[in-house]
């Protein structure tokens, strides 16, 4: 009984000192997403009040819930590209292994930079 007892302290210890101290990489990987959140418009729609059922709003003064989603996801592509391609450079790897992550990074980057022209064009046009 004492050996559980023991472990389940082992345990708790380890818990209570992950949230005294967080993992930097999770934080910073939260301090990304909310950056992407506030990119791509996600206060915009409800402070404004946009309620429109439609996927694209037809005003270059408007925006709404669905369209700062997909500029949310195409900016969080964007910034993955970015940093497969910098963890990729950081690391010394086989050339292969090298060369597809560096080709995942810089297709994800155009695909979130692509895209998001797009939007922003099919909005200029409306």
């Amino acid at each position: 009984m004492s050996k559980a007892l023991s472990s389940l302290k082992g345990v708790l210890g380890k818990i209570e000192k992950a949230l005294e101290d967080p993992p930097r990489r999770a934080l910073g990987a939260l301090l990304v997403l909310l950056a992407c959140f506030l990119l791509s418009g996600g206060f915009f729609p409800p402070v404004m009040g946009v309620n429109v059922p439609l996927f694209l709003y037809p005003s270059t003064e408007g925006q709404t819930g669905a369209e700062a989603f997909v500029v949310f996801i195409l900016v969080v592509a964007g910034v993955s590209g970015l940093l497969i391609v910098e963890e990729n450079l950081a690391r010394h790897q086989s050339r292969t292994r090298g060369l597809i992550l560096t080709l995942l990074g810089v297709a994800l980057i155009i695909l979130g930079v692509a895209l998001t022209s797009w939007l922003m064009y099919l909005k200029l046009l409306s």
